[in-house]
């Protein structure tokens, strides 16, 4: 019976965590929608690229004219990829 009881327990802690991840998510979603963009374009030699930043993504084709968030053209440029 105590098994029983700490799945139950574990089920509802994992929903919580869970619960807290997407919120987070939802705040950094928020966060990139408000930054100011920048026009960017990766070499075509340097392939697409994924930039996470606290857990969001952002994927970028090479070779493309792309907006993104200020935040993400400062990591690819710090990387020396644009």
């Amino acid at each position: 019976m105590a098994q029983a009881s700490q799945g139950t327990v574990d089920n509802a802690s994992n929903a919580s965590v869970e619960t807290k991840r997407l919120s987070r998510l939802a705040q950094m979603k928020a966060y990139f929608a408000e930054q100011p963009r920048e026009t960017i374009r990766i070499r075509k030699e340097m392939g697409d690229q994924t930039v996470r930043i606290n857990g969001y993504g952002f994927k970028i084709q090479a070779g493309q004219k792309v907006k993104v968030p200020v935040d993400v053209a400062e990591v690819l440029r710090d990387a020396e990829i644009i």
